[in-house]
């Protein structure tokens, strides 16, 4: 039988104190579609847990159609 092996790479860009000087009371956090055979839709659930173990924040995106190198956050 024969296999089909796609493969996708992703980067998580972080910022703990914001990206910009307004917004340097924040984290800010992009994902980033490095590679892949095509543009592709996903989206993403993004969580923050305390020492403790609990989730503290967490975030859920819409569908977004990603380009091969494009980020979004």
């Amino acid at each position: 039988p024969s296999h089909l092996l796609i493969v996708f790479s992703w980067c998580l860009k972080l910022y703990p104190k914001g990206l910009k000087e307004k917004s340097v009371e924040y984290i800010s956090l992009f994902v980033k579609y490095v590679r892949g055979r095509t543009d592709l839709q996903a989206k993403a659930e993004f969580s923050l847990i305390n020492s403790r173990g609990e989730f503290h924040i967490v975030r859920k995106t819409p569908y977004h159609i990603f380009p091969t190198g494009g980020d979004w956050g």
